[in-house]
């Protein structure tokens, strides 16, 4: 574990505490422990694993988990999980666990369909790189080519 990343767990703490103190709930939602949860209930964890070992290709298990999780598509599980979940419509959302799913789920996916389905709330996506000029790159150097309306904090 980086000084870095214990430095952002601290922030966060203290972030959510202040929404709260504000009257404002948070709700956290991990998006690996989110996917993993949802993947597992349609499949065995070791049926994925057997996919990659057998076609030698992450990609083909990266588009297995993206259809068994329906991404970008009306009924997606992943976001039909978040927004069962959010109390109310003032509610703060914080997305972790981003680059723990790297790359079987894209965090711009999620964004933006979010940001579709979102009446109103403030999201706040813990993002393990750096942000430049509109542009996310994971982990400092992966760039995505999504432009975003993010701002960094």
């Amino acid at each position: 574990m980086t000084k870095d990343e214990m430095r952002i767990r601290q922030w966060t703490k203290n972030e959510i505490e202040l929404f709260r103190r504000a009257h404002r709930p948070v709700v956290e939602f991990d998006l690996y422990k989110i996917m993993a949860e949802l993947l597992v209930e349609k499949h065995p964890r070791q049926k994925y694993e057997d996919l990659e070992m057998r076609t030698g290709s992450m990609t083909r298990v990266v588009n297995a988990a993206n259809s068994v999780l329906q991404i970008g598509r009306p009924m997606d599980l992943m976001l039909d999980y978040i927004v069962k979940r959010i109390p109310q419509d003032n509610a703060v959302i914080l997305l972790t666990g981003v680059g723990k799913c790297y790359p079987l789920l894209r965090s711009h996916k999620i964004l933006n369909d979010l940001h579709d389905r979102l009446a109103q709330g403030i999201v706040l996506m813990m993002f393990p790189g750096r942000y430049e000029d509109g542009y996310l790159y994971l982990f400092g150097d992966v760039k995505d080519g999504n432009n975003y309306r993010a701002k960094p904090i």
